[in-house]
């Protein structure tokens, strides 16, 4: 019986430790993992130094590489029930830092009332409560998200084998959009700083960019009640 990868390769007449370097480094949990100290890397240049462009082009890196590990599980045949659950809450810890980095440098310039920040708290909120379902959905106590998150960095080869869509709560199409739209505007807000704009021309970059925030909060109101609703129907069909 199939129950994790190393089965499945063990059944197909391979096993991890014989898998090409690049798979094994660049397995798509790993790349999700990979983007994390990316963005942070990024957001900390171009906020605490002069190397503004080198900080854009790793928040840029780190945001693109969550195209590349979706792709990459497909292609290589490495969907994991665990990798499933790690891709969007590493979405939402880059966010997280993003965004507290934001009202952070907001507060250090005394802007208090910037209209950027309830948005991104609405957003925080929002990821939470996402990602508090997935886990609920698969009664996860705090112990096994942790157990969860290493295996799937540290050990992907010990990952459960994603048999069945309806577990795996991939996040849905607005949730995709939901966080595109969170990297775009928070890689704008974030790299403003480069343009050393007008105070008025400022208020109203940080007023498109407050629209941009309170439309990912909808859009990830809309994905976590449709996927609300996903999970009852599959535990109905269940029981």
């Amino acid at each position: 019986m199939v129950n994790t990868l190393e089965d499945k390769l063990n059944k197909q007449g391979t096993s991890w430790e014989n898998l090409p370097w690049h798979k094994k480094t660049f397995h798509p949990n790993r790349i999700s993992a990979y983007s994390v100290p990316l963005v942070a890397a990024g957001v900390s240049l171009v906020v605490g130094t002069e190397y503004d462009v080198v900080g854009i082009s790793l928040y840029a890196s780190g945001s693109l590489l969550d195209l590349v590990d979706g792709y990459l599980s497909r292609k290589w045949d490495m969907q994991t029930v665990e990798g499933s659950k790690l891709d969007p809450a590493v979405d939402k810890a880059r966010f997280l830092i993003t965004g507290g980095t934001i009202i952070a440098s907001k507060f250090a310039e005394a802007d208090y009332l910037s209209p950027v920040i309830i948005p991104i708290l609405a957003n925080v909120a929002y990821d939470f409560k996402s990602q508090k379902q997935r886990w609920k959905a698969t009664n996860a106590k705090f112990k096994d998200v942790i157990n969860e998150t290493y295996n799937a960095v540290i050990h992907p080869e010990r990952c459960s084998v994603d048999l069945e869509k309806n577990t795996s709560l991939p996040a849905n199409y607005f949730g995709k959009v939901k966080t595109w739209t969170q990297a775009i505007a928070a890689g704008f807000c974030i790299g403003d700083s480069i343009l050393q704009m007008s105070q008025e021309f400022q208020t109203y970059a940080d007023w498109t960019y407050a629209t941009a925030f309170i439309t990912s909060a909808i859009l990830g109101a809309i994905g976590t009640k449709k996927r609300n609703g996903k999970i009852k129907s599959y535990t109905s069909s269940k029981n």
